[in-house]
């Protein structure tokens, strides 16, 4: 995040084409983790993530200021990392 910002908000897409909306929070304190919210909760109810499951979000330039966020889960199958379609 840009030095003096303490959230963002912004949108990632999932790998079937929704629209998520998330808010990016670095709490006050110093404490290091930031903290992702919005509709968070949702989008780990509706893709059905567990603990052990790897959470990407990545930032491509499509050619505007902005760019597109994208999320995708992955998940260890048979000790294989496997990105869950839904």
């Amino acid at each position: 995040m840009p030095e003096g910002v303490r959230e963002i908000e912004f949108q990632a897409i999932d790998t079937l084409g929704k629209l998520w909306n998330f808010k990016l929070s670095c709490r006050a304190g110093g404490h290091p983790k930031p903290v992702i919210t919005g509709q968070w909760l949702s989008f780990v109810k509706d893709k059905g993530v567990k603990v052990g499951d790897n959470v990407t979000i990545s930032h491509q330039n499509n050619g505007t200021n902005e760019g597109q966020y994208s999320i995708s889960v992955s998940r260890k199958v048979f000790n294989v990392l496997a990105t869950l379609p839904a």
